[in-house]
């Protein structure tokens, strides 16, 4: 877990999604150590995709090369946001009417198809009833840690990354901040304070929606990841 000022070793979601993503990327064979050469990726993500992308090179260092970190979350109206609707208001759910509550949700009715489409994970009634056996208190415990594990982001460079931790970062990273409206979760602020503190970061802003903007520079810095490790010899690079 990654190390936290106040001292408390809380693994949130996110840092076992970068887990369950380091698995699968070895069982891809694109990374690990039984592989040819020393095999690494370039990672790309918006957003939580981006959250993701850094706190696996905080997990995994010696698998990362690169990484596009495209409109990251930071401050307090972000840690805020992304408890509630991330977590808590499924927690309330819970509470209020138990996991049957729970599936009459929007987002739980999505996940479990709602009678459409089944999806590789099984029938929609095969995951309904897999949501109802479950017990409401664990799952309100553990949606309630993962909500207070993102309102203590509220003052870190990025949420779920602490200022020390970024620091340590040695993985090149371009920080984008594409066309979002400034509703104050993914702030030209942010990005600019992230990548100051990256020890090898870039900032790439644009400020409008023309997509060509940017995109030629994001493809030349992916490129130069690969030109570097042909350079090098040996170095197996892979982007995902």
């Amino acid at each position: 877990s990654i190390r936290y000022a106040k001292g408390d070793d809380l693994m949130g979601e996110p840092e076992i999604q970068a887990r369950d993503l380091a698995s699968l990327l070895e069982y891809l064979r694109l990374i690990g150590s039984g592989q040819p050469g020393n095999r690494r990726v370039v990672l790309m993500g918006n957003s939580s995709g981006a959250r993701l992308s850094l706190i696996f090179s905080t997990l995994f260092p010696e698998k990362v090369h690169r990484m596009v970190l495209m409109n990251m979350t930071s401050g307090k109206l972000a840690a805020a946001f992304l408890s509630r609707n991330y977590y808590q208001m499924y927690a309330d759910a819970a509470k209020e009417g138990g996991m049957e509550k729970l599936v009459e949700m929007p987002y739980y009715e999505f996940l479990i198809g709602n009678g459409k489409e089944p999806g590789a994970s099984g029938s929609p009634e095969a995951k309904k009833a897999y949501l109802l056996s479950l017990s409401s208190e664990h799952f309100i415990s553990t949606m309630e840690a993962w909500a207070q594990w993102m309102l203590r982001s509220e003052t870190w460079p990025a949420i779920g990354v602490p200022a020390d931790v970024v620091r340590e970062v040695q993985t090149p990273a371009l920080v984008v901040h594409t066309y979002v409206p400034e509703e104050g979760i993914h702030t030209l602020e942010g990005a600019e304070r992230l990548a100051s503190m990256l020890p090898h970061g870039e900032l790439l802003s644009s400020t409008t929606e023309k997509l060509e903007e940017w995109i030629p520079k994001v493809t030349e810095f992916v490129l130069s990841a690969r030109a570097e490790a042909e350079a090098a010899g040996g170095d197996d690079l892979r982007e995902t």
